[in-house]
């Protein structure tokens, strides 16, 4: 799904089970930056679940949809896997690592 125009649909029906939804989680692929600038090879970011100020990429904090900026998008929901953008695996191996 590719968006751009400041909108979010009320509703998307993802090819997820219950149990995949429950340990899913979302991905985005910036197509074109706040700048308008088109990007060469976008990959997938991980959708920071813990911004609370709006949907942002986890590793610039980069913010997009809602009409928070001009950022054209694809979206899609994962049950594992699909990170290619190698800044955002950092940050969660990070945190991953982290002993509670």
């Amino acid at each position: 799904m590719r968006y751009g125009d400041g909108s979010m649909p009320s509703y998307i029906i993802w090819p997820l089970s219950w149990q995949e939804i429950e340990m899913s989680h979302e991905l985005v692929k910036v197509l074109i930056d706040d700048d308008l600038e088109e990007i060469e090879n976008p990959v997938w970011h991980l959708v920071d679940p813990t911004n609370a100020g709006g949907p942002a990429t986890l590793c610039s904090g980069e913010f997009f949809g809602y009409g928070e900026s001009q950022v054209e998008y694809e979206l899609k929901v994962v049950a594992r896997g699909g990170i290619t953008c190698g800044w955002c695996m950092r940050d969660l191996k990070t945190l991953k690592s982290i002993r509670l």
